[in-house]
């Protein structure tokens, strides 16, 4: 039983990527060639930081809490003020220069391909929960699905805090998703706007700026575009089906 789940988990992941390939190339390849990107300078500098991070774990091992919070959201904001900007600039330059992709599909398959990837995705998540039964190492086999930010859409338009750009500490950045790229205390753009909103800060309907106290202490200040449009003042209530409403 454990195997034949392992099985249909693979076969089902294979199927997702797929599936990902393909939506992904709508934007010339930039999300691929990024994340390319990104994960060959990490893997290319391992012996590096892995060296320095275990250092680094060993030195606070015996630290109390306050320490080790301190002292990594001070790291975090020390590395992001000093390399964060030139980072950036670096792999949007060799995304821009890296050749692009032509799409993969039509707009037109892609609402028929996004509810196949949410069944695809609701199915791999059923096996997990079925894995689970066999303990965390069988589990381990197992990794979470990928979720997609969706369309930043409401259902009467676009999302007003789509029309906002973002700067820290004089970092200018077009979007949520650079934002998180740059603050790694966030995972997805989903989990820095429920931060935002369980501060008080109205997402739906904000005024002309926002600004949201980061947890290592920076601000996040937001300015929304001269051409926004009317607040969309629906909100979305939707399960988990592989995709984030509120991503971008």
């Amino acid at each position: 039983m454990a195997m034949d789940l392992k099985e249909k988990f693979d076969e089902l992941q294979v199927t997702l990527d797929d599936i990902d390939e393909k939506l992904d190339s709508r934007d010339g390849g930039a999300t691929t060639i990024r994340t390319a990107i990104l994960k060959g300078l990490i893997a290319d500098t391992e012996e590096n930081w892995s060296t320095v991070l275990k250092q680094l774990v060993e030195h606070l091992a015996e630290a109390p809490d306050n320490a080790k919070i301190g002292f990594y959201y001070g790291l975090v904001r020390g590395l992001d003020k000093q390399f964060g900007s030139a980072a950036k600039k670096s792999i949007d330059a060799a995304v821009e220069q890296a050749p692009k992709v032509e799409p993969l599909i039509s707009e037109e398959e892609v609402e028929p391909l996004m509810e196949t990837r949410k069944k695809v995705y609701a199915m791999i998540k059923s096996i997990r929960d079925m894995a689970e039964l066999f303990g965390d190492d069988y589990l381990d086999n197992m990794p979470p699905p990928r979720r997609r930010g969706g369309a930043p859409k409401g259902k009467r338009g676009p999302r007003q805090i789509s029309f906002f750009t973002w700067e820290i500490e004089g970092n200018d950045y077009a979007d949520l998703k650079e934002v998180i790229a740059a603050v790694p205390v966030y995972d997805r753009v989903a989990d820095l706007t429920a931060a935002m909103r369980a501060a008080k800060i109205d997402t739906t309907k904000p005024g002309d700026t926002i600004e949201f106290e980061l947890p290592d202490g920076r601000m996040l200040i937001g300015t929304k575009s001269a051409d926004a449009p009317a607040a969309d003042t629906e909100e979305d209530n939707s399960e988990d089906d592989g995709t984030d409403p509120d991503d971008e």
